[in-house]
């Protein structure tokens, strides 16, 4: 036997053991099909907005955003506005010349 069959072997043998076919139970598809008809029911008002509740939500409230949300998004801003405006400040050319850069005596070899 050369080595592809021998792993294409041990690979069916591996799967074959670990596949089981999921098998949902009569509570768990009960649940499913009310969930998924719950918005279609004709007998249950919607919400003020005339929007059907999204599976799961009901009776939950909503869930409040991250306290970390409102300064990532300030800082975001932020940093837009700083890259706008390195765009709109003009820049002296003229001393970012090598030979500008060379006379200051700033600028190591």
């Amino acid at each position: 036997m050369n080595r592809p069959d021998h792993l294409d072997r041990n690979l069916r043998r591996l799967l074959r053991r670990a596949y089981r076919p999921a098998a949902p139970t009569d509570a768990f598809r009960a649940e499913l099909k009310e969930r998924v008809l719950r918005p279609f029911a004709a007998d249950e008002p919607t919400p003020a907005d005339g929007r059907a509740d999204p599976i799961g939500s009901a009776g939950r409230p909503a869930r409040p955003a991250p306290r970390f949300v409102a300064p990532l998004l300030a800082a975001a801003a932020l940093l837009l506005v700083a890259a706008a405006l390195s765009l709109l400040v003009p820049s002296d050319s003229t001393s970012r010349t090598r030979e500008a850069l060379l006379a200051r005596g700033e600028t190591a070899l």
